[in-house]
Order: C-alpha cells, then sequence, then structure tokens
C-alpha cells in the first residue's frame, strides 16, 4: 500500500499534456477487465495510467497499464467520490497489453504534447 499522485510524469518531462478517450459502445474496458476477471460487478473505473519505455529499441514491447478501482465506499456516484476522498484508496490491476489490445477499448483517442505543457489551452492560429 503506498499513496501517490495521479499524474503523468516521465524521467524529464519535456513534453506534457493532455488525453481525452472515448469509450467503446461494445467491448469497453469494464467488459475487458471482467474477462479478465480483474473486476467485480461494484467496482468502478477511477483512472487509467498508461506507460510505455525504450520505443525506439524495441518498438514491439507491450504497454504497461495500471487500472484504478473502487466501489463507491457510501457515496452516490463516482464524482462524489473522488471529490470527497483525500487520499481516495483504491484497487490497482496492473495489466501489460499491447497497442492494438489498449486502443481497441476506446472509440477515439486523442493525446495533445507541448515542450513542458506550454500549449494547453492556448489558441493557436495553424496556417
Amino acid at each position: 500500500m503506498s499513496i501517490e499522485k495521479f499524474n503523468a510524469n516521465v524521467q524529464y518531462d519535456d513534453y506534457k499534456g493532455t488525453t481525452a478517450a472515448d469509450k467503446q459502445d461494445i467491448n469497453d474496458v469494464y467488459k475487458y477487465l471482467e474477462k479478465k476477471q480483474q473486476r467485480n460487478k461494484n467496482e468502478f473505473i477511477v483512472g487509467i495510467s498508461l506507460y510505455a519505455h525504450d520505443l525506439a529499441l524495441n518498438p514491439a514491447y507491450e504497454l504497461s497499464v495500471r487500472f484504478f478501482l473502487s466501489d463507491l465506499q457510501g457515496e452516490s456516484d463516482v464524482p462524489t467520490l473522488i471529490k470527497s476522498k483525500n487520499p481516495l484508496s483504491v484497487k490497482e490491476v496492473k495489466i501489460d497489453m499491447s497497442y492494438r489490445e489498449f486502443f481497441q477499448l476506446f472509440k477515439r483517442f486523442n493525446l495533445t504534447l507541448s515542450p513542458k505543457a506550454l500549449l494547453e489551452n492556448k489558441e493557436i492560429d495553424i496556417i
């Protein structure tokens, strides 16, 4: 058991950004974890962390994915749970996945990066 901050970081953090994803309608993350017997019906996904390293040296490397799950802990819904608990107690499920396996869990996936996140929420004129 350990306490950590939920945010993205790597050794130098040369580029930082944001991510957005739309869940898959049929084979979503919940069903994936249930098939792997890693999620109980009363648990909700409250976070996902994806890590990859040495990509240039080994492009076949699998992604290290951490799923963070929690029941409602007496709260009415997930947003209320996340806002009301600090730290939030979660169950961690670690799974190594191929790129294809991971991205098939989502309908759409968008990642933005800029040096030290300097472009985050900045309007840009694309010429």
